[in-house]
């Protein structure tokens, strides 16, 4: 919350219905963040990067769901190393 430090990105998100117990999905966001006069990089570059995701959502009975998915975090500040995470979310409803 100050003068001059902007944040912006833009998003998408799809998803495909493949069957009635299968779904696919996919997302991507880009995040940057203004530079402050003076600096020749942005003022929040380690947070700064691009993040692509895709994954399934499978539904083999009635309230159970399990999504297996991939997510890249490719960071805009070269001194980071990029991030590859595999997740794995369950839901139950009862």
């Amino acid at each position: 919350m100050a003068d001059g430090h902007d944040v912006y990105g833009t998003s998408f998100f799809t998803t495909y219905k493949a069957s009635s117990n299968i779904k696919l999905f996919g997302r991507y966001d880009n995040l940057a963040s203004s530079t402050l006069d003076g600096e020749d990089t942005p003022w929040q570059q380690g947070k700064d990067g691009q993040l692509f995701m895709a994954g399934v959502e499978l539904s083999p009975v009635k309230g159970v769901k399990i999504s297996p998915n991939f997510r890249f975090w490719d960071t805009a500040d070269d001194a980071q190393p990029n991030t590859t995470y595999l997740y794995l979310n369950c839901e139950l409803k009862f």
